[in-house]
């Protein structure tokens, strides 16, 4: 068998994104086709510049301006008579640029604010998936670059849109791609890392549904639910500069989402490859500058679950009809002193099937057309995520979670560095700004930092539509359960 390298297309390389540049190598886009143009967006403006070129081309764009950056390509035939054809772009791509640290922040009190509030994670009872690292989501060894899974051999197709919403005179009509169409590509799983980062157009998607019936994609890889080695939990900072905010998100990445359906099942419907969920905890920066970590306080927790327009909601148990509690909007807010916590950390409860996050553990439903119940899914307190920065008895804890030393996990706490990624950075997989997430009904769902918790922050965190979660209405069982098995883990931990 033949060692040699796969060679795929780079169509849009980042080769340096730092001090307000981003590098970029742009080639391999339509075949024949070589002189092109590429225009600017910053948060939805477009700049006046004009960068005409001829592939392959290396670029530098001005990033230096926090939001989100779209790079538009464009084919350039200025004397053909059908330009018409040529005005859709054949190449979108996102870029995130957070905010500069004000006077007295920087990376390293911004790390030590994450730990200290890194949260415990409680999984439900029957979980089998653990969030993860970059590295094993590509099935790779982090330390020598070797594959993880061997017995993954299987193509995946990375797809590229055949029609864009890009028509100011009908904004809502897509354009179809005549005479500039990207070609898909191929890929093998264990290349995806170096073809994502390198191929983010952001209306792409990663195809991984083939099948409803049969052995599709998602039965081959729905046995890869994470090691103990690799468990991590990824945070980013963003500061929100007009509201005196800083919002720190921990990031929880799975493999695999089986949304509810039993392993090995025939049919897969809700089921999907690679998952994301986050937590995101808001401080106010205080007045005093410049910062100190002691200034800086907690002010609510933001905890988001499922699709942005979704309605869900807090049930008494999985059989029960009636809703104790009701939000719209796939988040719910909670003020941090009423939060759960656990010496002083925040609480998350990952509710079984999807990975949502809770405020509170119980069974959780949610709802099409605000009504209609799809999905139950228990969020109990069987097994626990803890912060390896936190010390505890480990025989001791083990046995709280029925003596199952696979119901006590210790997590590795990483900076996600969405400031600083190139195709070749350790995160180049973010790079990629379409749709990781192949889901069938609704729109693919993308990575951070291509959602709105980082896009749109300052109303994912502030909108006024965010409902407050009632700490009255839970199920009192539930309650009592949880404090007391709450108490005898502080009681262990030092």
């Amino acid at each position: 068998m033949s060692n040699k390298k796969r060679v795929y297309p780079e169509r849009f390389k980042i080769i340096k994104n730092n001090n307000g540049v981003l590098e970029v190598e742009i080639k391999d886009l339509i075949k024949g086709e070589e002189e092109y143009y590429a225009k600017q967006s910053i948060n939805g403006k477009k700049q006046r510049e004009k960068k005409k070129f001829t592939t392959p081309a290396i670029i530098n764009f001005d990033v230096s301006q926090a939001g989100k950056h779209t790079f538009t390509i464009y084919i350039n035939r200025p004397n053909n008579r059908n330009i018409g054809k040529f005005k859709v772009p054949v190449w979108e791509q996102d870029l995130f640029v957070p905010e500069k640290y004000i006077a007295g922040l920087n990376k390293s009190k911004i790390n030590k604010l994450a730990k200290k509030y890194a949260p415990f994670v409680f999984l439900d009872n029957e979980e089998r998936y653990l969030p993860t690292s970059i590295d094993y989501l590509l099935n790779r060894d982090s330390d020598t670059g070797n594959i993880i899974d061997k017995g993954i051999n299987l193509s995946i197709k990375l797809e590229f849109p055949k029609k864009r919403r890009r028509d100011r005179s009908h904004p809502n009509k897509p354009r179809q791609l005549i005479g500039a169409k990207i070609d898909d590509i191929d890929v093998l799983y264990n290349d995806l890392g170096r073809v994502l980062s390198s191929n983010g157009d952001k209306d792409s998607k990663l195809h991984t549904i083939t099948k409803v019936f049969g052995n599709g994609i998602r039965t081959k890889l729905e046995n890869r639910k994470g090691r103990t080695e690799h468990l991590t939990v990824y945070y980013s900072a963003i500061q929100n500069v007009n509201k005196n905010q800083l919002i720190v998100n921990y990031h929880f990445l799975y493999t695999y989402d089986p949304k509810g359906e039993d392993y090995g099942d025939g049919m897969k419907i809700g089921s999907h490859v690679f998952d994301r969920e986050s937590v995101s905890v808001v401080f106010d920066l205080g007045a005093n500058r410049p910062i100190s970590i002691n200034n800086i306080k907690p002010k609510f927790i933001i905890y988001g679950a499922h699709l942005e327009k979704q309605t869900m909601g807090l049930i008494k148990s999985k059989s029960d009809t009636k809703s104790l509690q009701k939000w719209k909007k796939g988040r719910v807010k909670v003020y941090w002193d009423d939060a759960i916590k656990i010496k002083k950390r925040p609480v998350v409860f990952a509710a079984l099937g999807s990975h949502a996050v809770y405020p509170h553990s119980g069974y959780y439903a949610v709802y099409y057309f605000k009504k209609i119940r799809v999905l139950k899914e228990p969020a109990r307190c069987g097994k626990i995520l803890i912060p390896n920065i936190a010390s505890y008895g480990n025989n001791s804890m083990i046995e709280l979670f029925g003596n199952k030393n696979e119901n006590v996990y210790s997590y590795s706490l990483k900076d996600l560095e969405i400031d600083n990624i190139t195709s070749n950075s350790w995160n180049g997989m973010l790079a990629f700004s379409g749709g990781l997430v192949d889901i069938i009904v609704g729109a693919d769902a993308k990575f951070p930092p291509y959602t709105s918790r980082e896009l749109d922050y300052d109303n994912w965190v502030n909108k006024e539509f965010i409902k407050m979660w009632d700490t009255a209405k839970v199920d009192k069982k539930f309650k009592d359960d949880q404090e007391d098995l709450i108490k005898k883990i502080e009681n262990l931990l030092t």
